[in-house]
This record gives C-alpha cells, structure tokens and sequence, in this order.
C-alpha cells in the first residue's frame, strides 16, 4: 500500500532507491534490510543533509511477472518483483529530490540498478544518479558507460558519497565521475544507521531470505567489517578490502539499544566473518541476550571456528555453542563449503578445512543445543568432476542425518574482482542474473553450466530429501 506523504517530507535533498529485483523461477525470492544505504543515509542526515528512502523490492514484493528475458545458458525465463518502473518514477516526483543514490549488493541484480537510473535520467534530467556497490566497485568504467549513472563511488562510501553530496549541494560538482571511497578505519566515528527510514518495512517472518525468522520485526546488522581471509572466490575484498575492522562493545550496545526503541524483536548479524574472534563474538551474544532480542549468524560461521585446539586434535567447543544458545541463538549459516581438502586449497581456503568426523560433531552439538543448522555448500569448483560435486552432496546428506535443517548448494560463482573470476572470465556462458549463486553461468573443463544446472533439482533431493525440495518450488523458504 503506497504511504501517504505530506508537505514536509518532499523536497529532499537526497532520496535513496534500493530497485525492484530480478531471479529465476527456483531462485530464493530474496529480501533484506540495506544496511549500507542505511548507514550512508545516517551519514548524510549527520551533515544535516535531508534524506527519502524507497525500498521498491520490499514494497512491491507480491508483485511478479515475467519480464519476457531468458538465460542464454538454457532459456530459463527471468522473472521481476517488485514495484514498476512507473510507480518508482511517481515516487521520485513526489519526493523531488536533487540526488538519487541507487545500488544493488550484487552483479546479479546490476542490470535492474542500469534499467532504472536510465528511466530516472530521461524522466528527470536535471536529476544527478549516483551508483555503488560491489558491482559498481569492480566494474566502475562499464558501469558509467551505460548512461544510467552521473557518478560512482568505489568501495566504501560513507566518507566519499557524503563528500560527493556536499559539492553538488553546494555547486561545485567534481570532474571526476568515479570517486575513490575510503576505507573507515574507526568504525566508531560512524552515527547509528537511520532505522527510522525502514520503520514501517517488513523484511522478517516468511520474507526473511535466511529462512523464515521467528519474528516479523528483524534487523540485519554488522559488527564488523572485511575478513581476514582471502578466498579466491569472495568479493568482500573488492569493497572493504583485506582489513577486517570491529566496532567497539559499546557501540553495538547504543546500536542494540537503538534496535529496541525501533520496537525490533530480532537481529540477523550480517558479518562476514562473525566468529573470526570467537571471544568477541561471545560478548555480542552476552549483549543481545541484554537486549532481549533474538538473534541468528548468517554471514557465515566456518566449522572450525566452532572447535577448540586441545592436545594436538580437534574438538567441538561446546562451551562456545552453549553461550551462543543461551543467549537466544536460534539459527545458523555454517559454512562448509565441500568435502575435499583439495578442493578448498584450490580457491585459497584450504586452511579452514575440517575432517567430515569433526564437521558431524559440530552439527550435534548445534542441533541439541536448539540452534538451527543451515549449511552452505559450493560445487562447481574449475577442478571438479560431477564426481567430486556428488561427494559434496553426499556429505551434505549425511549431515542432514546428523540434524543439520537443510543443505544450501551454491554453485561457485566467478564474481568480477575476485580471482576466480579473473581466472574464468573467458569460461563465463550467462548472463548478469546468471551471477546469482543459485546458478552455474561458465564452463568449466569438467561440466557445463547447462549440464550443472539441470542437475541442481537430482542433487538437491540428494542433499535435503524430495519433501523439503517440492516445499521449496512451491514458494517455501530455504533450501535455495
């Protein structure tokens, strides 16, 4: 339903757009929080700069239609969701804004942010569009060359968009239309993302993209920023690059205080790398448990950073998983990725391997400790046989037995500025919304693209059983 705007919310200086979104038939309808729009709009209402938020994928979220575009892979029709182009443009003249930010987290989803700054620009010429994001940060040159965009900011951008907002305000537009972000190194420096602008937007409950969530009123937040690895496939690096920054206790204290005046009843932390320091990460969770807001991990929690070092062996650090389900852990991503050693050194990650023996272990402590399981599983590594992906589907399968909830299988993705995909550029077959995870888009020299992807369903039902696979096509929530 289209919120009633009086006199004194148009004319903003600013106004952000998070776009209407594209997926295939069997790809999780996804919705979240902008965390990143979020901060950079606390940003600019620090500098006393006025600022509008549209969430089109959330507001028109029943809203999906074909859009008549197919994969050239296999033909797969391409499906939109969301509000129209229209109505985002109604939106826009109302609001009146001088400045339009636009940007999607990911390359799957780049063509949505080009078709609408290219109807923003000839609806409203005198509209300056500025674009970020992943996508725009490794591919900044393409991204302009569309004549969706005015400017660009390249990598972090709280410091550098707040900056590029301030000269066009004030006259004085810079010449160069990619500008440079900076990373920021005191996180603390940083005002509580504005919460406010989403107040009245549902992304919990069944909308939730991390499975359904226990409540409708949830917040996704980050405590800290990077990671200190550095997976061959990971696009992290491209925007925060290889610095992983925490923000102190006590700014996620007044961050969680914030959430419950918000009214929020659960958090979904974001990071990337979570338990990177498990002991910090204990003092989160002691902090949500305060706050009395339940909470899931869904940036991804590696096995091994669930196991402690004792007498030259692995074992489950139940202390750990205990602490986390006392203070109100329900849920989640373990990341596993595969099931061979080798296979992980491949891409850079082989030291956070974890024998199958141990991984199972893991699994029971979690599922009896009442915390959720959801594991992350990759195939179609460059090195891999069909072979080699059914071992990782069987190995999915047999921690299903051990009480993991559902087995998620990516497919590995070659993302611009990583380097896979520097390595398999010439190996890509698909198109932009073939970068989306849930699909294989380049041929490797075992499988193909099209070969994988018509195998996705046989090794789902592999991994999760048929009953969870047909809850799953008919619109349910996770496995994607």
């Amino acid at each position: 339903m289209r919120p009633i705007m009086t006199e004194k919310e148009k004319n903003f200086q600013v106004m952000f757009i998070h776009p209407h979104k594209t997926r295939f038939r069997f790809q999780l309808k996804r919705i979240g929080m902008p965390s990143g729009i979020l901060q950079l709009a606390a940003c600019l209402e620090e500098a006393g700069i006025s600022v509008a938020f549209l969430d089109a994928a959330a507001e028109g979220f029943e809203n999906e239609h074909l859009t008549g575009e197919v994969s050239p892979i296999d033909g797969e029709p391409i499906l939109r969701y969301g509000l129209e182009i229209e109505e985002i443009l109604n939106r826009i003249a109302a609001v009146k804004p001088a400045i339009i930010g636009l940007s999607s987290l990911t390359t799957s989803q780049s063509d949505v942010d080009v078709e609408l700054g290219r109807a923003i620009k000839k609806a409203f010429p005198e509209i300056t569009v500025v674009t970020g994001g992943y996508h725009a940060s490794t591919k900044p040159e393409q991204s302009l060359a569309t004549g969706a965009f005015d400017y660009l900011v390249k990598g972090e951008g709280e410091i550098a968009f707040t900056s590029l907002v301030k000269s066009l305000l004030g006259g004085d537009p810079p010449k160069e239309r990619v500008v440079q972000g900076q990373p920021v190194i005191n996180l603390d420096s940083l005002p509580l993302p504005a919460y406010h602008l989403v107040r009245n937007i549902q992304y919990g409950g069944e909308r939730f993209h991390g499975g359904k969530a226990r409540n409708t009123k949830v917040a996704e937040v980050f405590t800290t920023r990077g990671c200190p690895y550095n997976c061959d496939f990971c696009a992290v690096e491209t925007v925060h690059g290889h610095n992983h920054r925490a923000y102190s206790l006590e700014y996620v204290r007044r961050l969680f205080d914030k959430l419950m005046e918000e009214g929020y009843k659960e958090v979904v932390i974001e990071d990337d790398n979570f338990m990177a320091n498990p002991k910090r990460a204990v003092q989160i969770a002691e902090l949500l448990h305060e706050a009395r807001l339940d909470w899931t991990a869904i940036g991804g929690i590696g096995i091994r950073q669930l196991t402690v070092q004792t007498n030259q062996s692995l074992v489950v650090n139940q202390e750990l998983i205990q602490k986390m389900a006392a203070c109100g852990c329900y849920r989640i991503y373990l990341a596993v990725e595969s099931a061979s050693r080798e296979t992980l050194r491949s891409v850079n990650k082989g030291n956070l391997y974890c024998d199958p023996k141990i991984a199972e272990q893991v699994v029971m402590a979690l599922n009896s400790a009442g915390i959720e399981v959801y594991g992350g599983f990759m195939i179609g590594f460059p090195s891999e046989t069909m072979e080699d992906v059914e071992k990782t589907v069987r190995y999915a399968a047999r921690l299903r037995e051990c009480g993991m909830k559902c087995a998620v299988l990516f497919f590995v993705t070659p993302l611009p500025g990583t380097a896979l995909g520097q390595q398999l550029e010439k190996a890509i077959v698909g198109c932009q919304a073939d970068y989306c995870y849930e699909r294989s888009n380049y041929n490797s020299p075992h499988i193909k693209a099209k070969t994988l992807n018509r195998e996705r369903r046989r090794l789902l039902i592999i991994a999760n059983g048929p009953e969870l696979v047909r809850a799953w096509e008919s619109g349910g929530p996770w496995p994607t």
